[in-house]
C-alpha cells in the first residue's frame, strides 16, 4: 500500500512532486549562479566551456579526495 493512498493521497502525491521540483529548480539555478561565477574568475566567455571545465575540475578534486582516503586507510 501507497504511502499516498487514501482519500488525501493524490493531493499528497501532487504536493510531494511539486516541493521536490522546486527543490530541483534550486539546486539547478545554484549550480548555473556558480557556473557563471567561475566563467568569469577564469575568464572563460563560453558558458558550455565553462561548465565542461568546472565538472572537470570537481571531478579531479573528487578523485584526489578517493585517492587521500585510500592512502591514510592503508
Amino acid at each position: 500500500m501507497s504511502t499516498f493512498s487514501g482519500k488525501r493521497g493524490k493531493g499528497a502525491m501532487r504536493a510531494h512532486r511539486e516541493r521536490k521540483r522546486n527543490e530541483a529548480q534550486e539546486r539547478q539555478a545554484g549550480f548555473d549562479a556558480e557556473v557563471r561565477r567561475y566563467a568569469v574568475d577564469h575568464g572563460i566567455t563560453d558558458e558550455g566551456e565553462a561548465r565542461v571545465a568546472l565538472n572537470q575540475e570537481r571531478a579531479e578534486k573528487h578523485r584526489l579526495r578517493a585517492r587521500l582516503t585510500e592512502v591514510f586507510a592503508a
